[in-house]
């Protein structure tokens, strides 16, 4: 129990860190200084998400980022294990992985995934405005669901969804092949 208020502040992760049965206040930055699993924070709201070369794994945490994240080594990693991700704005991936086995994992419409592991099995992916998701020569395990938050163009992959909800929004493919089990306009 008790209460941990890092508001303003900068937590820095070496290890994995248990929260479980601790309120609290989410801090400015999250700074990754050693592979960490983060437990049990319930939902955190970081402005800045700094990996270093290094993985992040949620367990029962949910976390936002409103800067954009970089991942560009080969060694970053954000593993969400079926908890919920939200990227507010495009994440800079050349290199490294987003891998999520479930929840929700939400980002601009508008990112570009040069090349890493975009891993989104048995999720919920929702990208939000409109703009191009181009996942040019990333390695891509397609979401679950797709759901559009403004008019959209993916751009360089072949998806197989089970279900594709437009939510009153455009979908155009632009060298890209998508197959579709269950579609929801």
């Amino acid at each position: 129990g008790g209460t941990f208020d890092l508001s303003g502040s900068k937590l820095t992760l070496s290890g994995d860190a248990n929260l479980t049965g601790t309120t609290l206040t989410a801090p400015n930055v999250l700074e990754i200084t050693g592979n960490a699993t983060l437990t049990g924070a319930g939902t955190i709201t970081a402005a800045t998400l700094t990996l270093n070369n290094l993985a992040l794994t949620l367990a029962s945490t949910n976390l936002t980022v409103t800067n954009a994240v970089t991942i560009d080594n080969a060694n970053e990693q954000i593993i969400t294990a079926g908890n919920n991700l939200t990227l507010t704005a495009a994440p800079v991936m050349s290199l490294g992985q987003v891998t999520s086995s479930g929840g929700t994992v939400t980002m601009p419409a508008a990112t570009t995934i040069t090349s890493g592991t975009f891993d989104m099995s048995s999720t919920t992916l929702v990208l939000t405005g409109a703009g191009t998701f181009d996942l040019n020569t990333a390695v891509v395990t397609s979401p679950a669901i797709l759901t559009l938050g403004g008019i959209t163009t993916l751009a360089n992959e072949d998806l197989s969804i089970t279900t594709l909800n437009l939510t009153d929004f455009a979908l155009t493919l632009n060298t890209a092949n998508l197959t579709v089990a269950n579609l929801v306009a």
